[in-house]
Order: C-alpha cells, then structure tokens, then sequence
C-alpha cells in the first residue's frame, strides 16, 4: 500500500522522502548546520539573558561565540550566563547601520523591546507586550564590532532577533556577511514596529547576500485565528 501511494504521489509531480529524526527538533536543526557549515564562530544578537547561545553550547557547539544585548537587566543575566567561558563575549549594544548611539524603546515583554517604535497591531496580538520605557544605548555595526575584537573572518552563523531592524544590522555587516555560513532571522508576515520590515523584503534581501531558506518555525500567532504573524527562518549561502 505504501509503495502503490509513493508510485501515485511520483506520477503527480511529489517525491516522498523519510525525514531524518535528527532534524525533529529546532535546536537539533541548528546543531547540525552549525557543523555542517564547519561555523567557528557565533553571533548572536538580540542575546537577552543568555538562552539561545547556552543552548548552542548544550548541543555541541565549542567555537567562539559573540553576543550582543542592549537591555540593561538582561544584560546583566546574560554576563552572569557567559561567566566562566573563556570563549563566550558579550557587549551591552545593538546593531546597525553606523556607530553611534540610539533610544531603545523597551517594552513591558522584554523581549519585544526595539529601537523601532511598536505599533498598537503589535499590543493587540500580543497582550502584556506595552511600552515600560526607554534606555539610551550604544549602536554599533556588526563590522566594527568583528574588527575590533579580531574575530573578523571565521566562518559564522548569524542569529538576529532585533524585532524588525533587521535590514539596518545586515546594512552594517557588508564585510562580515563575506564570511558568514547561515542565518537565522525572525521574519513578520505583519507590520508591528513602525519602519520594519516585513518577510517578502528580507528573504529579498537575503537571496541577494546569496542565502536559501531551509527552515522555518513559527513564534507568534495571532490570538482567535491561529495565523502566523511571526516566525523563524533559518538561511544557508
């Protein structure tokens, strides 16, 4: 039966394949290209207290890793996190476009925190998430950043969870995209920040960096319509 169903699948156009158990699980999925990309180094920015980078290290990954979190309470967690490996760094910052500085717009949800405003669209779908004030911050490209530090040139997966700034990181990265293996970014099929960009514009902007999505999952949905308004997109050169 299963054979007459593949045979009937193929001749409709559709191949089916058998999905290996390594890839059930989105941590998983990140390990693997993380070795499959020979990645040295880990940016993560947008780091909040720490979590995704600790996982990266739960799951094998033994490189240089670089995270970056303008918050001040989070980053206090996150220093905490690193404390004690030697080849974990952490910078109280965002990034963008030009060195300089900027007013973080922080958010009740700490998380949905950004240097854009939030638009109500954004409350709406996600109750709790209102403004709790600002904080002045440092802002700095991803290239000055890597230079600096001498970390400039390692093969790289580049994490950004920056609530839609995230054309302005990749706009000051010009040198450091050369050497970075992956991607992954949060993608908006809704605007939620003023000025953000949504997901057909930085797919856009990424497959002309030379990156192909290979996977995705979702964040945020809507409350009542289960839509998709978020998610997770994880991008290969």
């Amino acid at each position: 039966m299963k054979a007459a169903l593949r045979g009937l699948l193929r001749r409709l156009g559709f191949e089916v394949t058998r999905i290996p158990a390594e890839f059930s699980a989105p941590e998983t999925r990140r390990t693997v290209i993380l070795r499959d990309q020979r990645t040295q180094l880990l940016v993560d920015v947008g780091a909040a207290r720490g979590g995704y980078s600790r996982n990266a290290r739960r799951c094998g990954f033994a490189g240089e890793i670089v995270s970056v979190e303008p918050r001040s309470d989070a980053f206090r967690d996150l220093v905490r996190e690193a404390s004690g490996d030697e080849r974990w760094r952490c910078y109280r910052a965002a990034l963008g476009e030009v060195d300089g500085s900027g007013t973080l717009s922080l958010s009740r949800r700490g998380t949905s925190s950004s240097l854009l405003q939030m638009l109500p669209e954004h409350e709406r779908v996600a109750p709790g998430s209102g403004p709790a004030g600002t904080e002045e911050i440092e802002i700095l490209r991803l290239d000055s950043l890597l230079s600096r530090i001498g970390l400039m040139g390692l093969p790289s997966f580049l994490k950004l969870d920056v609530q839609g700034y995230e054309g302005h990181v990749l706009g000051g990265a010009t040198a450091a995209m050369e050497f970075v293996r992956a991607v992954e970014v949060e993608l908006s099929t809704r605007k939620l920040y003023e000025g953000g960009i949504l997901f057909r514009s930085l797919v856009d902007k990424l497959d002309d960096l030379g990156f192909q999505p290979i996977s995705f999952d979702e964040v945020l949905l809507e409350p009542g319509t289960g839509f998709v308004l978020q998610f997770d997109g994880i991008f290969i050169r």
